[in-house]
């Protein structure tokens, strides 16, 4: 295996300062987009939302070889025992996230990641650079938090919900003459910078923490803080994902405490979805 493989991932608790500072990967995140299902079809059972079924056709599609996953709905655990079957693939990891962010959880995560170091370095034959994966973390999340809080400072608008992917924040982006703040569960990805430790267990924890103590927490955790509005939005886009029932209930909160146009939008991973034609009309800004 040559280290400088791509690993995919799709949730943004990824750990992605393990493998690109710790292991000296190449990261990036899965946007499936397709008009039809032909490969997920073939292997998955047709009730998984269009989302899961977008990510087994790009992997088989694509042939990745190295994919991580999380355990966030159902739909992911059945995609990662999908393709755990297939052949092309050489590495895939489903990383079990608590639903708190409890002391106890931060540990419970932290032995995990352990795991997931032990698992990926055996698999590439690399040891993991401790100080290479602190320069990650550190610089990532100066950059993440800089680029959101220049979206931030300007007149904006909020897309937030469900899995929206890259082509819904572009469409947006391209109709409305604002920027995009994702709040998406794929969104925006902020961790908080690392603690100054040489105590490897103590940094570990902190970086489990980190990941669970991110802004817009997924709709599976407790606890969750509330959609709190900004200032700055001039409007407000609420995605949904077909046949996805944990944002339905988000929409209400969303809906009493937004005073700015709202607009709840629905799609099933297709270009189809997006609304084809009809998606200029009601991306228009006369519209917001």
């Amino acid at each position: 295996m040559n280290q400088k493989e791509t690993v995919w991932y799709v949730c943004r608790y990824t750990p992605v300062e393990i493998f690109t500072g710790g292991f000296g990967c190449e990261v990036k995140k899965l946007d499936p987009a397709y008009a039809s299902f032909d490969c997920a079809d073939t292997c998955a059972h047709p009730n998984l939302c269009g989302y899961g079924k977008g990510v087994i056709e790009d992997v088989k599609r694509k042939k990745l070889k190295s994919l991580v996953l999380t355990d966030c709905c159902d739909v992911m655990r059945r995609v990662a025992d999908v393709l755990q079957s297939e052949e092309q693939i050489e590495f895939i990891h489903l990383l079990p996230l608590p639903h708190q962010d409890g002391e106890r959880d931060r540990k419970r995560l932290a032995a995990s990641l352990r795991e997931l170091i032990r698992e990926w370095g055996l698999y590439c034959s690399l040891s993991f650079d401790r100080e290479g994966f602190l320069r990650s973390w550190k610089e990532n999340a100066r950059l993440e938090q800089e680029e959101r809080d220049a979206v931030l400072a300007k007149e904006h608008i909020t897309l937030t919900g469900a899995h929206a992917g890259g082509s819904i924040a572009r469409l947006a982006g391209d109709r409305l003459p604002y920027p995009v703040d994702d709040r998406t569960c794929t969104g925006f990805r902020i961790l908080p910078p690392p603690p100054e430790t040489e105590d490897e267990e103590e940094l570990l924890n902190a970086y489990a923490g980190a990941l669970l103590s991110q802004q817009n927490a997924c709709m599976r955790m407790q606890d969750r803080p509330g959609y709190e509005p900004h200032p700055n939005a001039q409007g407000v886009i609420f995605h949904t994902v077909k046949f996805c029932d944990y944002y339905g209930f988000e929409y209400r909160s969303v809906q009493e405490k937004t005073k700015v146009p709202l607009l709840k939008a629905e799609s099933d991973g297709t270009p189809q979805g997006m609304g084809g034609s009809c998606a200029p009309v009601w991306m228009r800004s006369e519209n917001f």
